[in-house]
């Protein structure tokens, strides 16, 4: 009976070599370009520090266009993952999240902040993104400038 049950694993990736095996999925910031990306978490609401933020997680569906050509071997592979918040006790934080609320609401009607967060969770995206550096944290940011669903 054990055996019957094994019949459906699929072991044959333990004959091959460390090359038939793919890299982990990363986690880090996507060049500045445009991608199009899922959104399975949605947006999320969460502290950082002191801040109130929503939290938008991307993970890479296929990469569009690269800004810088030079910069192709740090583009993403299908499955990374990068992140950038919204801090709302800005300006421009609360700004830039309202821009991605308007689509959100484009494709779902909602006009209701808290729907329209729940609504992001497994939306597809077009993203442009500007990877910029903050020197004094040594630190990298995906700037988003430019969001759309696209399914």
């Amino acid at each position: 009976m054990a055996n019957q049950q094994n019949k459906n694993l699929d072991f044959s990736i333990l004959s091959g070599s460390l090359d038939d095996i793919e890299d982990l999925p990363g986690f880090n910031v996507f060049p500045s370009g445009a991608y199009h990306v899922l959104l399975a978490k949605g947006l999320i609401q969460k502290a950082i520090g002191e801040h109130p933020a929503v939290e938008m997680e991307m993970t890479c569906a296929e990469v569009l266009e690269l800004s810088d050509p030079e910069t192709a071997p740090d583009a993403p592979k299908v499955g990374d993952t990068c992140s950038t918040a919204f801090m709302i006790d800005n300006e421009i934080g609360r700004g830039k999240l309202k821009e991605v609320f308007k689509a959100i609401s484009e494709k779902t009607g909602s006009k209701s902040n808290a729907e329209l967060m729940a609504a992001a969770a497994g939306l597809t995206c077009k993203v442009v993104i500007k990877k910029t550096h903050d020197d004094s944290k040594d630190r990298d940011y995906a700037n988003i400038t430019s969001f759309a669903v696209v399914g």
